[in-house]
């Protein structure tokens, strides 16, 4: 599903539309040892036309990373998960009477 999110970056308001298909892009893109360049390029690819020469003026180090993680906040669903533990077989293996 599209979704429009509303930052405010400095006092300055910028607008993003995030689809599933720049969600999902940005997370097949970061690995390991790249993670900078994906959300540098999720950023400046779902920053709505109006906003997009505030955002390249506020452009710097580390701020791409964190409007990418306001917007993944914003745009993610929370979900309650846990995992189901197997209970502890009862038979012993290799016991002999």
């Amino acid at each position: 599903m599209e979704q429009t999110i509303t930052l405010t970056v400095d006092d300055q308001e910028l607008v993003f539309i995030v689809r599933p298909v720049d969600h999902n892009t940005l997370i097949d893109a970061m690995t390991p040892t790249n993670k900078i360049a994906p959300m540098h390029n999720f950023v400046v690819r779902t920053v709505a036309p109006d906003s997009e020469s505030a955002l390249m003026d506020l452009l710097g180090p580390g701020v791409a990373v964190q409007i990418a993680t306001a917007l993944l906040e914003e745009y993610t669903p929370k979900l309650e998960i846990s995992v189901k533990k197997p209970k502890p077989s009862s038979k012993r293996s290799g016991a002999t009477s």
